[in-house]
């Protein structure tokens, strides 16, 4: 492979090895903050009991479908004794459609597989 540079174009260069770094720097960001995210969602996880990380899972669900609500009907009104129904019934059915055991018994795998690797 033949390679030729011209010097004079320098401002083009810098630009390309400028877009090179920052695309690895961020890949490497990237990975290290969904590293981040495993272990300290392990730690919860692992730390807690089922009806525990039940009920913090259920106010995390009931949280966003209030933020989601209050976005949504931004200046509106409308009582909560017909939204909490609503969004209780979609929370319980998001909930009881996750394997827990499968993904605490996976998240733990990963865990293992990390140590192992140190």
């Amino acid at each position: 492979m033949k390679v030729t540079l011209n010097v004079t174009d320098d401002a083009g260069l810098r630009a390309a090895v400028k877009d090179m770094i920052k695309g690895q720097v961020l890949s490497i960001v990237r990975e290290e903050l969904l590293e981040i995210f495993r272990d300290e969602l392990g730690r919860k996880v692992k730390g807690m009991d089922t009806y525990a990380f039940n009920r913090m899972m259920k106010e995390a669900m009931m949280d966003a479908g209030h933020k989601i609500y209050e976005k949504e009907m931004a200046g509106k009104s409308m009582r909560s004794d017909i939204l909490t129904p609503i969004v209780e019934v979609k929370v319980n059915q998001a909930i009881a459609a996750k394997d827990w055991d499968k993904l605490v018994d996976d998240m733990a795998n990963l865990k293992i597989q990390k140590l192992l690797k140190r």
